[in-house]
């Protein structure tokens, strides 16, 4: 359960990745599907929007991380 915690909270962090990950996977979805079924479309636009904001948060945590300039011996 801690995982879909993490990644709740990951999406309401960043809503508008999100979002760019949803229409990100509809485009990709829609450009390389033969068969497009309603209910695939959805759950690729889930996965594309749950990717976009894994992604978001990952480069966020990057930048507000420890460097080394910031630790001193």
């Amino acid at each position: 359960m801690e995982i879909l915690k993490n990644t709740r909270a990951k999406i309401k962090a960043n809503p508008i990745s999100t979002l760019v990950g949803v229409v990100g996977g509809l485009y990709i979805a829609r450009k390389f599907m033969p068969n497009q079924k309603w209910y695939v479309m959805g759950i690729i636009a889930i996965a594309g929007g749950i990717a976009g904001a894994m992604v978001s948060s990952a480069i966020a945590s990057r930048k507000t991380g420890v460097t080394k300039d910031l630790v001193k011996p």
